[in-house]
């Protein structure tokens, strides 16, 4: 598998741009195509005379603002004309605009900045990132406001050594395992001090998928996922975290919660979703 085609959705923020700027770097290295694509939505007014007229107006309005700062976006970074892309306006809701692309452009990939110091705490607190994460078919790479992928040499796959019914899911973890030439630190958080016969099995199976790699396999003991997963990253040097979510385990038990830290993630590392 390629990675063709990205997509990189922005409101023109610095977060946005941030994540833009590394897409960009992304695509250089692998070769992509980046669809670069802004939304919005103008509410429909109560019904009334000359309320269809007022929205179109308004929406008009709104795209050539739109158009506007696609044009300053790009005057500001020179590097776009080094990459094969395209800017696109969609109206209406920004995450169903975002899933609606994915399908139409065959995107590989989408890529989407996280606000503000909290950065990918945002994810599991709410937010559009958050949206797409969970309904997108294809991986999403969020990235923190202030973090990059220029130094991506260690990567974290939190793993559960669970059933993955096709690993040929893992292709675009790969990938960028390659585009990096990156360290993969396979990480099973458990409560128990033990893995079960089940989850050994598993293990296997992930390490055939595995081999060519350059890998390393790690077993931490806590009762929180997210308490493990912050004293790994203490400890080891992390540029990328990689998470497998699936119903009911992992980010989604995550995303549901209401922990005090929500995954400090240190806040400035990038994190990869793929289902499974």
């Amino acid at each position: 598998m390629k990675i063709e085609n990205i997509l990189v959705p922005t409101d023109f923020s610095t977060c946005a741009k941030n994540a833009l700027v590394n897409a960009i770097h992304l695509a250089e290295i692998a070769e992509a195509r980046i669809i670069l694509m802004s939304a919005f939505h103008v509410p429909v007014p109560h019904a009334r005379v000359g309320s269809t007229a007022i929205v179109h107006s308004l929406a008009s309005e709104v795209e050539e603002n739109v158009k506007e700062d696609f044009q300053a976006l790009e005057e500001s970074l020179p590097q776009l004309d080094d990459i094969n892309y395209k800017c696109v306006i969609r109206h209406g809701f920004a995450v169903d605009e975002i899933l609606s692309a994915v399908a139409e452009y065959d995107i590989d990939l989408v890529v989407m900045g996280t606000h503000g110091a909290s950065g990918v705490e945002e994810i599991l607190l709410g937010s559009n990132t958050n949206s797409v994460i969970k309904r997108a078919k294809v991986p999403v790479l969020a990235i923190p406001e202030n973090a990059g992928l220029q130094k991506t040499n260690n990567i974290l796959l939190a793993s559960d050594y669970r059933e993955i019914d096709d690993y040929n899911k893992l292709d675009p973890l790969k990938m960028i395992i390659d585009l990096f030439n990156a360290e993969l630190h396979v990480l099973h958080i458990s409560p128990r001090d033990y893995i079960s016969n089940e989850s050994v099995s598993e293990a296997k199976k992930l390490e055939n998928n595995l081999k060519g790699i350059k890998r390393s396999y790690h077993f931490e003991t806590h009762d929180k996922f997210e308490d493990g997963l912050n004293d790994f990253m203490d400890e080891h040097p992390v540029d990328m975290i990689v998470m497998l979510p699936r119903e009911h385990t992992l980010l989604d038990r995550i995303l549901r919660g209401n922990h005090t830290r929500k995954i400090v993630l240190h806040s400035k590392i990038p994190l990869l979703t793929i289902h499974i």
